[in-house]
């Protein structure tokens, strides 16, 4: 039933973020509880073979996110911290991103976007995005070259629940010059309360 589940993509777009600082997110469908089981079973249980399926399904929102958010130049996975990559073992959201960059023969830059700070799963938090977006304030640092070498930006993750890390992550590269166009992910919250990231 899972995998039936990721053969059948509905893709959606939503807004992230309030009125002046948004950010369009595009996704294969929406979440649900067996598509944050599939997730789950693959970042924490070891499940590698989801990685294509799930890649599939976050190529299943581009066209959603070229309408919307315009062309990119490169893709650049949400970071990990380096201690729950070591504990991963894997970056979910870079193998993500190396998956669809290969079909659409796009660059993928795991190095312009660290996360300096190590901050609590958001999976554990609340889901009121109020208390995910102080979870993950001031995370994120940009890394490597300078904004004039970087063209439009599309981000990439696994799923968008409250939208706080992709913003979080959105705004430290604009605020380093780096126009991001969208992110992308296998699954986001279909509905979003007025005012709320």
């Amino acid at each position: 039933a899972c995998r039936e589940s990721l053969l059948c993509p509905e893709p959606l777009f939503v807004t992230l973020g309030k009125v002046g600082s948004t950010l369009p997110a595009a996704a294969g469908m929406p979440t649900n509880a067996g598509l944050v089981e599939i997730v789950s079973c693959w970042k924490y249980r070891g499940y590698r073979g989801l990685a294509v399926p799930l890649s599939a399904l976050v190529d299943a929102a581009w066209d959603i996110a070229e309408t919307v958010g315009g062309p990119v130049d490169m893709l650049v996975p949400m970071p990990l911290h380096p201690r729950r990559r070591r504990e991963r073992g894997f970056n979910q959201a870079e193998l993500l991103a190396r998956l669809v960059g290969r079909r659409r023969s796009l660059p993928v830059h795991a190095d312009l976007l660290v996360r300096r700070r190590a901050t609590a799963q958001q999976a554990k938090l609340s889901s009121r995005s109020a208390d995910r977006g102080r979870n993950v304030s001031g995370a994120f640092a940009l890394a490597g070259r300078g904004a004039g070498e970087i063209g439009r930006v599309g981000l990439v993750d696994d799923l968008v629940t409250s939208g706080a890390t992709a913003l979080a992550a959105a705004a430290c590269l604009r605020e380093g010059g780096v126009s991001v166009s969208w992110i992308l992910a296998a699954g986001a919250v279909r509905a979003r309360s007025p005012g709320r990231a």
